[in-house]
């Protein structure tokens, strides 16, 4: 993503994408020294703490106080350039 495109999205979302991309940064460093434990760690870690228990919380609580709630937002995954297998 462009820095146009990431200043357009909410902050949530700036933050969200930024942390995403310093820690692909930070996992292809240490796959690339053999450290695969940490670069497990890395991704682990910006799942779990950071998109699951952050991320996704304030996001849940934006669109319950502005009254719209979507089942799956699915939106996330374009800027990542990732498919996002929906359950």
């Amino acid at each position: 993503m462009t820095r146009a495109e990431i200043s357009a999205l909410s902050l949530p979302e700036q933050w969200i994408v930024t942390r995403c991309h310093q820690v692909i940064n930070k996992c292809t460093q240490q796959l690339d020294s053999c450290n695969f434990g940490e670069a497990g760690r890395a991704a682990f870690e910006f799942v779990w703490d950071d998109f699951a228990d952050w991320f996704i919380e304030v996001d849940t609580c934006t669109h319950i106080h502005t009254d719209v709630a979507p089942a799956i937002d699915t939106s996330f995954s374009k800027y990542l350039d990732l498919p996002l297998i929906e359950v």
